[in-house]
């Protein structure tokens, strides 16, 4: 697991890293992606961008602010996707303090929310037999459809892209 870098005295409180949390549960189920961006002032805490649910009954948006992924007991696997490169996204920066909450603080959590999360997408075996086959989006297609839109935005470097591509899926 990639920790985050302790807090560097010459690096100004602008310099960012932002990271994919992957929670592996088992090979059995997929993997729970999230973003998350270390706070500026404690690089052990920050907030964790994501979506939560499943897919039978869908997703929600969610920032936890203050996580700490060096005390999940999960021990979730950090890879590090790139320096957010237009410090205006990240700032303000989010409280150290745990909470969770819905309502976004900068451009990155405004972006986040733009996204909708996933509907839906499973339904009991039983309920329409002739029902299409249907495209299973999760929390991974939506970060996936995050960090395009931080590409796109100039956030981050399309590097990102293929370090999302080849994080665990489960």
């Amino acid at each position: 697991m990639a920790s985050p870098p302790d807090l560097d005295p010459d690096t100004t409180r602008l310099d960012r890293k932002a990271y994919l949390v992957a929670f592996l549960p088992s090979p059995m189920f997929p993997a729970h992606w999230a973003l998350w961006i270390p706070s500026a002032t404690d690089q052990q805490a920050g907030t964790l961008i994501n979506v939560r649910g499943d897919p039978r009954n869908g997703f929600a948006h969610e920032f936890e602010r203050g996580f700490r992924p060096r005390s999940c007991e999960s021990r979730p696997l950090l890879l590090e996707l790139g320096t957010i490169t237009d410090h205006g996204a990240v700032v303000p920066d989010g409280p150290t303090v745990p909470s969770i909450d819905i309502a976004a603080s900068n451009d990155v959590e405004h972006l986040a929310l733009s996204i909708p999360p996933p509907s839906p997408s499973l339904t009991p075996a039983g309920s329409n037999p002739r029902r299409a086959r249907v495209a299973i989006r999760n929390c991974q297609t939506w970060l996936h459809q995050l960090v395009d839109g931080m590409i796109e935005h100039a956030f981050i470097d399309s590097a990102a892209k293929e370090i999302l591509n080849s994080a665990p899926q489960h």
